[in-house]
């Protein structure tokens, strides 16, 4: 790809001040709806060579609340539908040239339930997803089976939007079983695993979670595409928790600086500890395109200690 592509600007922190509920959890449509839109970005690794999906303009997700097998406005079951994966991109080595080839999936569904207040689910694979391409003009198949991938874990529910109005799904799935076959998979060194891991993001729009209350959340999101240098995105953190909140630093991982980072919401963020109600804003600049796979995280520290690490943006 020639331009870097934001699917999902997702704060995925982990509830690190969560407050443990009684009451079982269900997941809830904020707009009176059984089923609504959904963005993600997906990495498949563990293959060899990784499987990047959640291209924006040809990828269809819908998430739909279920109990007892129908279609409901409030229950413990959550469908995640995709009707494409879009393009999928492969990044391999002929020789010292790097060439990038595509792949595309149909439908499937996943499968996600929450028995309890916890943040991380279980979820499963219902129907196969199968993504399909010729790489170097042979044919090449991709497969996530239901029978071997019943049951994954793990899913982590944060709350995420301006208010809290959207749920942003953190994918972490380990021990994944990906089929593979073909000449064209043989030559991008794709292989199959039965320890594959499923990482990246969904974003749900108009939907939450009953869920253990996070000690951070997202104060700000967007999803967008960042196609031109110099454009620039906001987010930020609040401290939903009771107490002073671990500290925070923003990162990037990879070798070169795609992002500019304001410097002085930074420091505010390293500064101090966020006490109750208090909030933190970074603004991201985009400095340059790449085709290289990328992701900008958060550190959580404490003491000096980093206690977490993880996305805030997925990016390809």
């Amino acid at each position: 790809m020639n331009r870097l592509t934001l699917a999902t600007a997702i704060l995925t922190l982990v509830a690190l001040l969560a407050v443990a509920s009684p009451a079982a959890a269900e997941f809830k449509a904020n707009n009176k709806a059984t089923e609504g839109s959904a963005d993600f970005q997906i990495l498949i690794e563990g293959t060899g060579t990784p499987i990047d999906c959640g291209d924006t303009e040809t990828s269809h997700l819908k998430w739909q609340i279920k109990k007892e097998a129908k279609s409901v406005e409030k229950g413990p079951e959550l469908g995640l539908k995709f009707s494409s994966w879009g393009k999928c991109v492969v990044e391999y080595k002929e020789g010292e040239k790097t060439v990038t080839a595509t792949l595309t999936g149909g439908e499937c569904q996943w499968e996600a339930k929450e028995t309890g207040s916890e943040r991380e689910v279980t979820n499963k694979i219902a129907s196969a997803c199968k993504l399909k391409g010729e790489i170097a003009k042979k044919s090449c198949e991709v497969t996530l089976e239901p029978k071997s991938n019943e049951k994954l874990s793990s899913l982590t529910l944060i709350d995420s939007g301006e208010k809290n109005e959207n749920l942003a799904i953190n994918l972490g799935m380990k021990n994944v079983t990906v089929g593979v076959v073909g000449g064209g998979c043989e030559a991008a060194g794709i292989k199959p695993t039965s320890t594959g891991e499923i990482t990246g993001a969904i974003e749900a729009l108009s939907i939450t979670a009953e869920v253990a209350v996070p000690g951070f959340s997202v104060y700000y999101v967007t999803s967008n595409t960042m196609t031109a240098v110099g454009q620039k995105r906001t987010v930020g953190v609040i401290n939903n928790g009771a107490g002073a909140a671990p500290g925070m630093k923003l990162l990037e991982a990879g070798n070169s600086p795609w992002f500019n980072v304001t410097s002085q919401t930074v420091a505010a963020c390293q500064g101090g500890f966020l006490n109750t109600g208090a909030s933190c804003q970074m603004t991201v600049e985009f400095k340059m395109a790449s085709s290289n796979i990328k992701r900008l995280y958060i550190q959580i520290w404490e003491g000096g200690v980093v206690t977490s690490e993880v996305p805030i943006f997925a990016i390809s």
